[in-house]
């Protein structure tokens, strides 16, 4: 999965604890908690406003309701035999283990199927490069894609600000006066050109540069050379 389609409303007086483990490292590269919040809601908030019908829809009141769902789903597939879960802390792990050899019931195939409707443009597929040869200067879309999902899902936004830092300038800035080939390109309708923006809103070092991090951090995740390439 390389986006995290679909968000509660932001509410910047009950923030998560990635939320404020965000904001702290926010604020230790020299940014305001203010700006950081800015940056927060408005980005969620953009999500909210096209998943609201759904999320009214099933009292949806927390992003884990949503995640619990998706990993039912899938082990409940009689062809999947293993599930990847990736995990911050132990408590987690109690959360899942009961859900094996279960199987979803009629009311949760609903949800997950108008999730899956409902959701449909604003998802950029795992592995799918399909809008990348309509673009002028062949951007690694999927890759840019990916790394926004390492930044908003999986809590890794040091890593995923260096891995774009690396593409050496071929990064979603090229898209502010595109007119998006892209977007007609995609087979599932989605806005590449404003998730790509979005994308760059996040990743961008806003200034920092890649001096803003320790020079083994960098190296650290440096690839083979190859923009996109280097430990996707």
């Amino acid at each position: 999965m390389k986006t995290a389609p679909g968000a509660l409303k932001f509410d910047p007086d009950n923030l998560t604890d990635r939320q404020n483990s965000s904001i702290e490292r926010g604020i230790s590269r020299g940014q305001s908690r203010e700006e950081i919040i800015e940056r927060m809601e408005k980005s969620q908030n953009q999500n909210y406003e096209k998943s609201k019908p759904f999320i009214d829809k099933y009292g949806i009141l927390t992003q884990e309701q949503l995640r619990m769902a998706s990993i039912h789903w899938v082990i409940q597939n009689p062809d999947m035999h293993t599930t990847c879960v990736s995990f911050s802390d132990f408590d987690f792990i109690d959360k899942v283990v009961p859900l094996s050899g279960t199987k979803l019931s009629h009311d949760g195939e609903s949800f997950l199927n108008d999730y899956k409707y409902t959701f449909n443009s604003q998802y950029c597929r795992h592995g799918c490069s399909e809008c990348r040869g309509s673009c002028p200067v062949n951007l690694p879309v999927s890759s840019i894609m990916r790394y926004a999902y390492y930044f908003e899902g999986q809590n890794r936004e040091k890593e995923a600000m260096i891995k774009y830092a690396n593409l050496n300038g071929l990064d979603a800035n090229n898209c502010q006066n595109c007119d998006a080939p892209c977007s007609a390109a995609c087979p599932n309708g989605l806005d590449v050109k404003a998730q790509l923006l979005k994308a760059h809103s996040i990743l961008g070092f806003r200034g920092l540069g890649v001096q803003g991090f320790r020079g083994s951090e960098v190296q650290r995740f440096r690839g083979s050379g190859v923009p996109g390439s280097g430990l996707d």
